[in-house]
């Protein structure tokens, strides 16, 4: 079984608490992504113990390159790419998807899924 936090706000934890907090969530995660793969598997269970998987959740065309350049690329970090649906990307859904898609185009195969839309 892989266990997900499947809505981090990753840059928001750095913004408010700082990078020493950010760090400190992202040092957990790597510890328990090692020992998921090295811990004793009970003989009953049906599949070992899989690393737990994180997912930053986009929220502006855009801001992908940023979240990036903070954070990585981590064996449990997945990234979604969207597009927050308040006012400003309501008043012209034509131009926040094409923003969308530019983003999806810049992020390539580090994007996991669109989301926060």
């Amino acid at each position: 079984m892989v266990y997900a936090d499947s809505h981090a706000h990753l840059p928001s934890v750095a913004g408010e608490l700082g990078r020493p907090a950010l760090d400190t969530v992202l040092a957990a995660y790597a510890e328990a992504s090692l020992s998921a793969g090295s811990s004793a598997v009970d003989a009953s269970a049906a599949a070992p113990p899989a690393a737990p998987i994180l997912v930053d959740i986009g929220t502006e065309p855009g801001d992908f390159a940023a979240r990036f350049a903070l954070l990585g690329a981590r064996s449990f970090l997945r990234y979604t790419l969207g597009v927050w649906p308040g006012r400003e990307a309501l008043a012209d859904p034509a131009a926040s998807l094409a923003g969308l898609a530019a983003s999806l185009a810049e992020a390539g195969g580090r994007a996991a899924a669109v989301g926060e839309c």
